[in-house]
């Protein structure tokens, strides 16, 4: 294809993928509600971390970014283990900043964990693999990963000093912050190399995945959509073996390479070909048949493919596929995006939760109280998440919405303002000037994203 009819092309698509909500300010709102649910979330406890797509802001839905979360991906939510007997103390030949954070945390004492390939072999007992809970009438499916903290980050070949790259000074500032700040949380998950499941620890660089997400332009998030969608139900519909995760190991590599000037609408299908170009020649430089890619904040990592994987030659091939019939893969993915202006991200499916948490904090609320009360929340809650018209069920909903109110202490005005907008939402109302002053903020379960 001509490379004028690709940008035209590529013109085209991001236009009407920032109509679906693909641009960074839904991405900011969505995962910004993240962090502060987690902020709740560590009233109860403080090593509760949400990541994941969710958290990032991007790929929790393909077809539009405006808060929810599809059937087929789930919340990522993280305990980590903070008991000093089970941290697991990584030393080796590390850049200057990083070392010295290892000789201030008094870890020289300690005897460190074998590193190599992005796993350790720690003297701890290995938890359990995640915990997943499926998808309820009230909540996406959660994903609890149980995890170990570390006292610092392996090596980062990106933070060395006169290492050049492309990532902006933002994700840049973000990285370093995360790395050589006071408190690193590094931490390592139930995840092993073939061959040695049960024996290894994988460290994980989620937190400096976040840092850069959180920092992406609508264009390099629209790119990350678009491989992801391309891994995850293209490429997999052909051949088994890629994880989703190549997608955003992908993306790190484009941002590190390619120059800021080259992020337009126009370049976006001829980023995507390149990236897939990469992925296959990855893929063939390694002679281990389970190996895809290197990692690219451990560059001594290895990304694997999945178990029961089909032959490497094969996977190479339908990648190839898709890089050569780039538009007509994309297809399904250009029809389905919703034709309306995605200008809302909603809020609501959180809002019971939050409740919970916040009414267990009113030191005058009763057991007694908090399991009523709740009881009228699920209802509320249900009601709200039903796909039913509401019709007559308006007066019930009307009901309940009353009773919730109150029940609930002015001191919950978090939970209580998310239900009742969720419930006016449901009924038809609109927001007004007035409900959109409300002390509690984004409140209304819902917030209007301009932009």
């Amino acid at each position: 294809m001509a490379h004028r009819e690709l940008a035209a092309h590529s013109a085209s698509l991001s236009s009407a993928m920032r109509t679906a909500g693909f641009r960074s300010t839904n991405a900011a709102v969505q995962s910004g509600f993240a962090m502060a649910a987690e902020d709740l979330l560590r009233l109860l406890a403080k090593s509760l971390h949400i990541f994941g797509s969710y958290a990032d802001g991007w790929g929790a839905n393909l077809f539009c970014i405006d808060g929810s979360v599809a059937p087929d991906s789930d919340i990522d939510v993280t305990y980590i283990m903070t008991d000093a007997s089970q941290q697991i103390h990584i030393h080796q030949q590390v850049a200057d900043g990083q070392q010295a954070g290892f000789r201030r945390n008094g870890c020289e004492q300690i005897e460190p964990a074998e590193y190599e390939d992005g796993h350790v072999k720690a003297h701890v007992r290995i938890l359990a693999p995640n915990i997943a809970f499926e998808e309820s009438e009230l909540m996406p499916a959660i994903d609890l990963i149980l995890a170990h903290s570390c006292c610092r980050y392996p090596h980062i070949e990106l933070l060395e000093p006169g290492y050049r790259t492309c990532m902006s000074d933002d994700i840049m500032r973000a990285l370093r912050e995360e790395v050589l700040g006071e408190s690193p949380r590094c931490h390592a998950v139930s995840s092993a190399p073939p061959g040695l499941e049960g024996s290894r620890l994988r460290v994980s660089t989620t937190l400096l995945e976040r840092s850069v997400m959180h920092n992406l332009t609508s264009v390099q998030g629209q790119f990350f959509i678009l491989v992801k969608f391309l891994i995850k139900r293209v490429i997999s519909s052909r051949v088994s073996g890629l994880k989703t995760y190549v997608g955003k190991n992908l993306l790190f590599y484009m941002l590190d390479e390619t120059p800021a000037k080259d992020w337009n609408p126009d370049n976006l299908l001829a980023l995507v070909q390149q990236s897939l170009d990469i992925l296959v020649a990855m893929m063939e430089s390694s002679d281990s048949e389970d190996v895809c890619m290197r990692h690219f904040f451990l560059r001594d990592a290895r990304v694997f493919l999945k178990r029961d994987h089909d032959s490497k030659s094969r996977i190479v091939a339908a990648v190839r596929q898709s890089a050569d019939n780039l538009l007509s893969d994309l297809k399904p993915f250009t029809e389905s995006l919703p034709k309306f202006s995605v200008n809302v991200i909603l809020l609501s499916f959180l809002s019971y939760y939050i409740l919970s948490v916040e009414l267990l904090e009113c030191s005058d609320f009763s057991f007694t109280k908090h399991v009523s009360t709740m009881n009228t929340a699920t209802e509320l809650c249900l009601s709200i998440r039903s796909e039913a018209p509401v019709g007559s069920r308006s007066g019930r909903l009307t009901q309940l919405l009353l009773d919730v109110e109150r029940q609930i202490p002015d001191t919950a005005q978090v939970g209580k303002a998310y239900i009742r907008a969720a419930a006016l939402f449901k009924m038809g109302q609109l927001v007004t000037p007035e409900l959109e002053g409300d002390p509690a903020g984004a409140s209304l379960g819902y917030i209007r994203v301009r932009g």
